[in-house]
């Protein structure tokens, strides 16, 4: 058999308070489907250590017939683009046309879904075309102008939560009859371990950054989902945070997707092209400083690969931490941890069409990690890799790499997948008894 793929657009959200029901992929029935008008599509998800993951979508819709034209007369003259979501829903599987990948408590599907923040029009006399930009939810809400109703303490995850649970009651609930707020740490049952403090009066979206760089981790893009009864809905804004402490501390959970760029292909293997390699530079560190309020300015310096690198410096400024130790240890954490320089594959692609003529029906489950939401647990975002590759001269070579961007781009034709990628070793978590994450002398357990 044959891995078929491809990609839906909807567009709405619950049209009435107090009903509606959600399709088995995750959307409001409600919500209408726009695919037939999709020029092209893209979805660029990025999570970067020390900054909140965000993603911004494009979709680009055919407007020849006028029926999108604002005040034109034609289907959606009328429509409130500004109130509603936008979603990316994937398809995938072994029978053609692809199935619609269905959800689970996970989030896998839509792929996205947020608020729509842009509409641009074009009409040249001969073509026209609607442009939607949506963004995901943080990046939404922290453009609100409501301030923290109380100072708020607490671990990294339960202090977001309250900032944004006092911006709750007046975020959109797309026509549904509630809307929720969570937060969460990923892939780790514990809490940070140490208290965060915001006061009373703070905007979300200038405390949303110096929150997960006190800590050093990042913020996997936020997400919605959407729940229906029989009487009531809901939508809930998701958030995970993956702290500092699970780049540093024991995990049992690998991510088994291997990435070829070779000719043959395992079974369960995903092929690739355009893979791009280079030496890391964007998190080599030498010199930290780490300052909050009230405090001393802590400084680590660790200059091993000064001489073969050259220095290079960074500053924090206004961490939410407690004490100058705690400033200090997440200095020293920065200069022991990034103090190298590694040549490691930085980029490659995966198509559509590369996986239907030359995948396995074994390597399905794992294509389909692909396709998940960004903001979920199980996404690609964040989980080691591997990438095998035979380079010039018949060098065969293996690296494990993260991936901290993933960008989708679609036409009706095709779709390919972008990964950006990091060295797993140096931002990886260690993984006891793994032969990628737990090599003895060679992975970092702090």
């Amino acid at each position: 058999m044959t891995i078929y793929s491809g990609w839906n657009v909807e567009i709405g959200g619950f049209t009435s308070v107090g009903s509606g029901s959600v399709t088995a992929y995750g959307t409001p029935t409600d919500a209408i489907d726009f695919t037939n008008r999709v020029k092209s599509l893209k979805v660029d998800n990025q999570a970067y250590l020390g900054e909140v993951g965000r993603t911004v979508t494009t979709v680009v819709l055919n407007n020849n017939d006028g029926a999108l034209t604002p005040n034109g007369g034609g289907t959606y003259a009328t429509k409130d683009w500004f109130s509603e979501p936008l979603h990316i829903i994937a398809r995938i599987g072994t029978s053609y046309p692809a199935a619609i990948e269905a959800t689970d408590s996970g989030r896998d599907n839509p792929y996205f879904s947020g608020p729509i923040n842009d509409f641009i029009f074009y009409d040249n006399g001969i073509e026209s075309t609607v442009t939607l930009q949506a963004v995901d939810w943080g990046t939404f809400l922290s453009r609100f102008t409501f301030q923290a109703a109380a100072s708020q303490t607490g671990n990294i995850q339960t202090v977001y939560y309250e900032l944004t649970e006092d911006m709750r009651p007046y975020v959109p609930k797309y026509g549904a009859t509630s809307n929720v707020t969570t937060w969460s740490a990923l892939h780790q049952d514990t809490d940070s371990n140490f208290a965060v403090t915001v006061i009373k009066g703070s905007y979300l979206g200038d405390v949303s950054n110096n929150l997960i760089m006190s800590d050093g981790g990042t913020v996997l893009p936020p997400i919605l989902a959407y729940d229906a009864g029989s009487t009531t809905s809901s939508v809930t804004y998701i958030a995970g945070v993956i702290l500092r402490e699970y780049l540093t501390s024991s995990n049992a959970e690998e991510y088994p997707v291997v990435f070829n760029g070779t000719g043959t292909l395992a079974s369960t293997e995903i092929p690739v092209k355009g893979l791009q390699s280079s030496f890391e530079m964007r998190e080599f560190v030498t010199q930290a400083e780490v300052d909050r309020s009230g405090g001393t300015a802590q400084f680590s310096f660790n200059n091993t690969g000064s001489t073969t690198w050259g220095p290079r410096s960074i500053t924090l400024i206004n961490v939410y931490l407690a004490t100058d130790a705690e400033c200090l240890a997440l200095a020293e954490w920065y200069t022991n941890r990034f103090d190298q320089v590694n040549f490691v594959p930085s980029s490659f692609e995966i198509t559509g069409a590369m996986i239907e003529n030359r995948c396995a029906d074994a390597a399905l489950e794992y294509v389909k990690r692909l396709v998940k939401s960004a903001g979920n647990v199980d996404s690609i975002l964040w989980r080691p890799l591997k990438v095998t590759w035979t380079g010039a001269g018949g060098t065969s070579n293996t690296k494990n790499v993260l991936a901290n961007r993933v960008t989708l781009t679609a036409t009706p034709s095709d779709w390919k997948i972008r990964l950006g990628t990091v060295d797993a070793v140096t931002n990886g978590a260690f993984i006891l008894n793994s032969t990628t994450q737990g090599v003895l002398n060679t992975n970092k357990v702090g």
